[in-house]
């Protein structure tokens, strides 16, 4: 998956399904965000099984794919852009 995009466009959709990530669940995927490209967009999904937000964003995808990742690391990566 290759994706461009403007870096606060990411950045709201990370924070917009971080909310509802669980850090301590029995299920370690609860804590993962799901991302996948779709065309010229990317869907960020994350469920606790209660609740679940998808956010979709406006990106040029130069390579389909999906992939989970770390809700916190991922969230920790934004922070880090937000700094510099």
């Amino acid at each position: 998956m290759k994706i461009k995009c403007e870096k606060e466009v990411l950045l709201n959709g990370i924070q917009t399904v971080y909310a509802t990530t669980t850090l301590k669940s029995t299920l370690p995927i609860l804590s993962n965000i799901l991302i996948e490209t779709r065309t010229n967009s990317v869907k960020l999904t994350a469920t606790d099984l209660d609740v679940g937000i998808t956010n979709i964003i406006e990106v040029r995808v130069e390579e389909e794919g999906g992939v989970t990742v770390p809700a916190k690391r991922f969230f920790d990566i934004k922070t880090c852009f937000l700094n510099s």
